[in-house]
């Protein structure tokens, strides 16, 4: 893992999967769209920091051989990824 993520720029820029938009993980909006938001919320607390990291925006991302992706979901044919407001740089 780098010592530092790229800017959010940068990271929408090299990443294969594509978010058609990023949901606060503690909202209403991400409880009624992700059946398993629950176990995201859990798997945040257990890995933000160690195997999952949050950028400036507060959008949350993976590392892998290949590069960065976003940590997500699917909704039909829509990708949602995971954020923390409160992470986000003001």
């Amino acid at each position: 893992m780098s010592n530092k993520l790229p800017s959010p720029k940068v990271l929408d820029t090299q990443s294969k999967v594509k978010i058609d938009r990023w949901v606060d993980i503690n909202s209403e909006e991400c409880s009624n769209l992700d059946p398993d938001a629950k176990l995201a919320r859990d798997w945040i607390k257990k890995y933000v920091g160690d195997f999952l990291f949050t950028d400036t925006d507060g959008r949350i991302w993976g590392e892998s051989d290949n590069g960065y992706y976003p940590f997500h979901f699917e909704v039909g044919k829509r990708l949602y990824g995971y954020r923390i407001s409160k992470s986000a740089s003001n």
